[in-house]
């Protein structure tokens, strides 16, 4: 039966891509480039950084890019847009944008962000009161109403076709053969290893859906942990607890020990989920019992929990953000990225 879900599945998502590729199903523009970042995976491939990390490469060039954005898990509804200059608090963020945005804000990024079902309305409010006139979709490769002039997909580097299998028994929402659509693929390593161009076997393996893809790689940073206020901590030789409520938390961890960071006990959560007060003062709990006065988060984790730590706790909450740092394939990346306001 479970084999029989995912082939049901597979077939869906053929035939309503089918369904675009020949017309039936619209297509709509809007008149500034878009850039869209997806994955086969419904989650986990690190989709949300890269998007980061093109939005920065956009701006540090002159664009006034903006970011689009479903809102995954958001308490709105509707469109909800962020303009440049907003001060809004992070909890608001959260509620109006999703964790995933509001960590890109709370990273200290003046983003102009538009959080929509319907990505044709939000991209439309980006140009309209925003005025970018480049957009970021993030999560973008399953959303096919709406034109993208460049189509990146983020694969994992240590398992591109994640488990192999599709939902709703394994993690995959599109199958391989999708990559023919893909203009750059991606490999991203979550655990901070660098990754070059990987084995020919892994690029050949690639090559025979998206022959004519540009390969990206990269793989994650981090030197600093982030408490209260202005408080900066070195993660080299750094005694903590670990947690993180991601669709990968062992990547975390790994990145962590791989800096130099002793984790004495560690804590995994659902993707996205939505901490209170007593897993906080869980939290804190542990650390006490582990004797380490420090509790180790992701950045996204971090804007959920920090209104919710117990006052005066004996272990302190840190966030560690990460940054994307691209080893092979930046300057095929620049080119593509110059290229979408080539008309």
């Amino acid at each position: 039966m479970r084999k029989i879900a995912s082939e049901l599945y597979r077939l869906a998502r053929a035939g309503r891509d089918g369904l675009y590729n020949c017309g039936l199903l619209p297509i709509k523009r809007v008149p500034v480039p878009v850039v869209s970042v997806g994955g086969l995976e419904a989650g986990g491939t690190g989709k949300t950084p890269i998007a980061h990390h093109i939005l920065r490469v956009l701006s540090d060039v002159g664009h006034n890019s903006g970011l689009l954005t479903r809102g995954y898990q958001r308490e709105s509804s509707g469109l909800q847009i962020r303009r440049p200059g907003d001060s809004q608090t992070t909890a608001a963020d959260v509620a109006a944008f999703g964790d995933e945005a509001a960590m890109l804000v709370a990273a200290g990024d003046d983003l102009a962000i538009a959080a929509s079902a319907q990505r044709i309305i939000g991209a439309r409010a980006l140009i309209d009161e925003c005025g970018c006139d480049v957009i970021v979709m993030d999560d973008g490769f399953s959303h096919r109403a709406l034109h993208r002039d460049l189509e990146v997909v983020v694969l994992r580097a240590d398992a591109p076709f994640g488990d192999g299998l599709m939902l709703p028994v394994g993690k995959l929402r599109h199958h391989p053969h999708d990559l023919a659509r893909a203009q750059i693929i991606w490999l991203h390593d979550g655990t901070g290893n660098s990754v070059m161009p990987p084995p020919a076997s892994v690029l050949d393996n690639l090559r025979r859906f998206a022959p004519h893809a540009l390969f990206v790689c990269s793989t994650v940073t981090a030197d600093n942990a982030f408490g209260e206020g202005d408080e900066v901590v070195p993660l080299n030789s750094l005694r903590a607890v670990a947690a993180a409520g991601i669709a990968n938390p062992d990547r975390f961890f790994q990145m962590l020990t791989g800096i130099g960071v002793t984790i004495t006990a560690s804590r995994s959560y659902a993707d996205h989920y939505g901490f209170d007060p007593r897993d906080a003062e869980a939290l804190v709990e542990l650390a006490t019992n582990e004797g380490v006065a420090a509790v180790l988060v992701t950045a996204k984790d971090a804007i959920k929990l920090r209104d919710k730590w117990p006052a005066n706790a004996p272990a302190r909450l840190l966030s560690v953000p990460v940054s994307v740092a691209i080893t092979y394939g930046a300057e095929a990346l620049a080119q593509a990225l110059n290229n979408v306001f080539v008309k």
